[in-house]
């Protein structure tokens, strides 16, 4: 599924080719000429999400492939990184090709990285080199301090077999890292599709001084976590507009909302028509301002410009103030004009960092406590809040590894790969349910269907994932998924098997969680696992209302219309029934 998902992205790449580029649009009855666009899109996509390289010309203007390219398919230069980056890809056209086949020594071996590097017009055969790996000379003639800059080779293939030794004999002694597919899923594919690709190492602000008598506010601060050093300063609109417009999701990932919940809805419309309509500076005393934890931070006035200083945070992060930031995002991306409109107006900046050392679990607490104690200008709901618990973030991962799904941990993480239709809503799994299923799984029926503020409050969400087992939570999601798709026959029909009425879900799963408590070897496939349990439950579901219906203590449920199935499946004894009966099974 992961393998698919990555077609997708690379044909949309594709796509956004112009006409003209005719080897990035082959015909349908060209095979040969699809795998080639796709392996070109291949190395689009590690441009798009290292270096945020969004245009399609812009990331052309580095690719090298093709004849006399001197082995290296395309490259890049990181100025603020100083590293000179040279790419050699290998794309598959089957899944298992691509996540088993290795690149082969002699396509690494036909690099030849110090002849172009150093100059030289032609290869080692000598075939002069293509205009493309002259023009990359020619940047690399242009680059200021050279000398400054390390260079690398990026493996966009599977290499497994040779030692770090032998690969450098390869590649000319130089530094390198390998993307196998592994990395390309995990980095590559699925930035891609929650839009937090191009991560932000580090961001610089340009600073008005003029007007202030203090630039800053600076401070350590000792917590229960440790020393953390808070800056508070007024900075242009602008430049977090710039900043966030750039950025986006990637500078959300500890916030719990995204950037398009975040810049849509009334409130933001107020935030942007302050900050383009006001004619003063109103806006820096009217907004709570935004909160940015980073690893370190530093701020100068030394900038040989009168009255300008800059400010650099590494690592950055915005975990209150959302709000505020996307609007500005959105106002500077929606008209040119708005520059001009905002070009004098400031917000108050804090800027948090890390104590240094913390373990991620305690990193989560901090953050937590941070986002939790200022400024909250929308009412943030109960699963929201736990969108960056740890455990949460481990389910995502497993699901997404183990099995190429895509748990949204918060409200709209995915829309990016919805809108370009890298995605399918079949791929996407709803918290909500995710969690009423599990907790219903675990013998929770009643529990199941209360309202998600109660599921997701911070003492009962601990307590229903205390007992973590990532591979019970699939099989309560596989089961549900195939308990749905079996009712779903029935939905129109007056008359339905017993187990398809909707009352019935929650009671079945807890059943379901009976039977898979035997323990199954690691190698098992879930779907299959979850598949079989389910018919064992509804196979044996008609015998199970007849027994319970007979039951003294269900005798409440016995009204003038009969027995009630509703009031008993949202009862008191229907989690003790259900484990009673199935547990012989």
């Amino acid at each position: 599924m992961k393998y698919a998902t990555l077609l997708k992205i690379l044909d949309t790449l594709c796509k956004e080719a112009p006409a003209t580029y005719k080897r990035y649009r082959p015909g349908k009855s060209e095979p040969e000429k699809l795998i080639h666009a796709r392996s070109l899109a291949f190395i689009h996509i590690y441009l798009k999400v290292k270096f945020g390289l969004v245009d399609f010309l812009t990331r052309e203007a580095f690719i090298t492939d093709g004849s006399h390219d001197g082995g290296v398919d395309a490259y890049y230069i990181d100025e603020e990184a100083k590293v000179v980056y040279m790419l050699q890809s290998k794309f598959r056209a089957t899944e298992s090709n691509f996540e088993e086949k290795e690149i082969a020594p002699d396509e690494l071996l036909s690099m030849e990285v110090s002849r172009i590097t150093k100059g030289q017009v032609a290869d080692s055969k000598g075939n002069d080199f293509n205009d493309k790996i002259r023009a990359f000379q020619k940047r690399l003639q242009d680059t200021r301090d050279i000398a400054r800059y390390d260079f690398k080779v990026i493996i966009l293939a599977n290499l497994k077999r040779y030692a770090d030794e032998q690969i450098r004999r390869l590649i000319d002694n130089c530094n390198y890292e390998v993307f196998d597919f592994e990395r390309t899923y995990k980095e590559l594919v699925f930035p891609v599709c929650t839009g937090t690709y191009y991560d932000p190492n580090q961001i610089e602000i340009r600073l008005h001084l003029l007007r202030k008598h203090s630039p800053q506010l600076y401070q350590e601060v000792e917590t229960l976590y440790g020393t953390s050093e808070l800056r508070i300063i007024y900075v242009p609109l602008i430049e977090i507009a710039r900043v966030v417009l750039k950025y986006k999701n990637a500078l959300l990932r500890f916030n719990p909302r995204n950037f398009l919940s975040l810049s849509n809805n009334q409130v933001n419309r107020c935030i942007r028509d302050t900050a383009i309509t006001d004619t003063k500076n109103a806006f820096a005393l009217l907004n709570n301002g935004i909160t940015i934890l980073c690893s370190d931070a530093s701020m100068t006035d030394r900038t040989g410009a009168t009255g300008v200083g800059q400010l650099v945070i590494r690592n950055p992060q915005i975990i209150n103030g959302g709000q505020t930031a996307c609007s500005l995002a959105e106002a500077f991306n929606n008209d040119a004009a708005n520059e001009s409109k905002m070009s004098d107006k400031e917000v108050l900046l804090k800027v948090v960092s890390e104590p240094k050392g913390l373990p991620v679990d305690r990193l989560s607490e901090f953050i937590e406590l941070i986002s939790d104690a200022t400024n909250q200008q929308t009412l943030v709901v109960e699963a929201d809040r736990r969108a960056n618990d740890i455990k949460m973030r481990q389910i995502q991962d497993y699901f997404y590894n183990a099995h190429g799904l895509f748990l949204e941990k918060k409200k709209g993480e995915f829309l990016y790969g919805l809108q370009d239709k890298y995605l399918s809503k079949a791929q996407i799994v709803d918290r909500v349910d995710l969690i009423r299923n599990y907790l219903a799984f675990s013998g929770g029926v009643a529990k199941a269907r209360t309202s998600q503020t109660v599921i997701f409050e911070e003492s009962a969400f601990e307590a229903m994932l205390a007992k973590f087992d990532q591979r019970r939570i699939f099989l309560s999601y596989s089961a549900a998924q195939d308990l749905e798709a079996k009712a779903r026959p029935f939905a129109k029909m007056p008359k339905k098997p017993n187990y398809a009425s909707g009352y019935a879900k929650y009671a079945i799963l807890a059943a379901c969680g009976i039977v898979a408590n035997k323990p199954r070897s690691a190698g098992d496939d879930l779907k299959q696992e979850g598949a079989a349990i389910l018919n064992l439950v509804t196979d044996n579901w008609t015998n199970f209302e007849q027994h319970i219906r007979a039951l003294p203590h269900n005798a409440k449920y016995v009204g003038t219309a009969g027995f009630s199935s509703d009031n008993y499946y949202k009862g008191d004894t229907i989690d003790a029934d259900v484990k009673a009966f199935f547990a012989s099974l």
